[in-house]
């Protein structure tokens, strides 16, 4: 009776996920400002495939200042409305930039609360950038797309599934919990580290390492000091030395120059 009942609330849960047509926040932590004219928050992010609350995991929505005063949301992930408020505060948003292909969740629902904002995908990214912003497509097999982006006024980095970060205890970190079973499991599939790029990226996205690594090196000879990914809480300095680190110590480019 128990996993009866259990299994009605889990059900009741999923079809109570969408309002209005659009999926429900599940969570987020602060609005934190990483350094001026930047802003990060951790979301909490539930797959309707997986047992609701244990394989939570989180994603990083960043707010950046462009160089004509207005805002971007680069990895867009929706939030509480306490959050939305604190982004309508800092400004308008003009720009909405989507990074990769499994990161569209969402856009449908900033589409219809910014309506006059222009939204960006990694296929829009390709003839046309929001002012200020420095785009780079790493090179995924097909059906994939992953764009890194470079805000020079800023110093700023931002990437999405390419460069994650996962330093000690950031799954109870920013405000923002992942769910238990993901506390164990990702770890267990390369999802640990700073500013790494796990194994199975280059598995799910049929990326070449030796081309991924070409275009690492390429970004790395940008001027920039703080880092904020898709996954994981911000790099606020000493960015690119952590990063140098990582893909130096990394396996999956072992052996490649």
């Amino acid at each position: 009776q128990r996993r009866r009942l259990r299994r009605r609330l889990r059900l009741r849960v999923w079809t109570m996920a969408e309002t209005a047509g659009f999926q429900r926040a599940f969570g987020n932590g602060p609005l934190v400002k990483v350094k001026e004219g930047v802003w990060a928050v951790e979301v909490r992010f539930i797959l309707p495939v997986m047992p609701y609350n244990v394989f939570a995991f989180k994603r990083t929505m960043t707010v950046a200042r462009l160089p004509d005063g207005d805002l971007a949301l680069f990895n867009t992930a929706r939030l509480n409305p306490e959050q939305e408020e604190e982004i309508s505060k800092l400004g308008r948003v003009k720009h909405m930039l989507t990074l990769a292909s499994a990161h569209g969740s969402d856009d449908p629902y900033f589409a219809a609360k910014y309506p006059e904002a222009m939204m960006w995908t990694p296929e829009s990214l390709k003839t046309g950038t929001p002012p200020g912003v420095e785009v780079f497509h790493v090179p995924v097999g097909e059906g994939h797309a992953d764009v890194m982006c470079f805000l020079a006024h800023l110093k700023l980095l931002i990437t999405c599934d390419a460069v994650q970060n996962y330093p000690a205890g950031c799954s109870q970190s920013g405000g923002c919990r992942q769910g238990r079973g993901g506390d164990c499991l990702f770890p267990m599939l390369g999802f640990k580290g700073e500013l790494t790029t796990p194994a199975m990226y280059f598995k799910e996205t049929h990326s070449d390492r030796k081309a991924v690594k070409a275009l690492f090196d390429d970004v790395m000879k940008l001027d920039f000091d703080t880092i904020v990914c898709g996954h994981g809480p911000p790099v606020a300095t000493n960015a690119k030395a952590i990063w140098a680190k990582s893909i130096s110590e990394n396996k999956s480019f072992k052996g490649i120059q």
